[in-house]
């Protein structure tokens, strides 16, 4: 289950985000009827800054739940060790029987 929650936040956002940077960037856009088409000029320098941003946002958004964790982790302990062997070994001996 948080496989399926892991692919669906890590892949419907991006483009969505990506997106919306690639059309804030626009300078000049096709319009016909009334109607918004497709982009003809891009601001590259404040496309190029934009997504900057945006991934060191997202670098430093790592880098503190990367610190939240080592600051957080606490190792199991040695009884808690030796009932997870126990619990894999009758599980492996119930495989192989």
């Amino acid at each position: 289950m948080s496989h399926i929650a892991l692919s669906i936040l890590g892949s419907i956002p991006a483009p969505l985000i990506f997106g919306a940077i690639v059309d804030d960037s626009c300078t000049v856009w096709e319009e016909k009827c009334d109607t918004r088409g497709s982009c003809w000029v891009y601001d590259n320098l404040g496309m190029s800054y934009r997504m900057f941003i945006l991934v060191l946002c997202i670098k430093a958004l790592s880098i503190i739940c990367i610190g939240l964790t080592i600051v957080t982790y606490k190792p199991p302990s040695d009884e808690e060790d030796k009932s997870n062997e126990q619990a894999q070994r009758g599980y492996s001996n119930a495989i192989i029987e």
